[in-house]
């Protein structure tokens, strides 16, 4: 999510977009925490070894969104076996 912000928002777009996530947490009552990260990198090279699948660790750093939302949830709504990750490149 956060480099979809930083490709079609610009700073001041993307902390409104950002403000309404925390509105909504504040008006359903839930403590909701965000971690954001964007990268600035034209470098094609050093953005696929970054985002490489083939990387376990990264498949499962990308996965543990899923199990920290169980966590949250207290059951386990999500199977980390029913989830596959995909990337894709968009210049």
């Amino acid at each position: 999510m956060g480099n979809s912000i930083a490709n079609f928002y610009q700073r001041s777009e993307a902390s409104a977009f950002l403000a309404r996530f925390k509105s909504a947490c504040q008006f359903s009552n839930i403590d909701c925490n965000f971690i954001l990260s964007t990268d600035i990198c034209h470098e094609e090279a050093k953005i696929h070894q970054a985002y490489n699948l083939n990387s376990p660790e990264f498949v499962e750093y990308l996965l543990n969104a899923l199990s920290q939302a169980n966590a949250a949830l207290g059951k386990d709504v999500f199977r980390l076996e029913d989830w596959k990750c995909e990337s894709q490149f968009d210049k």
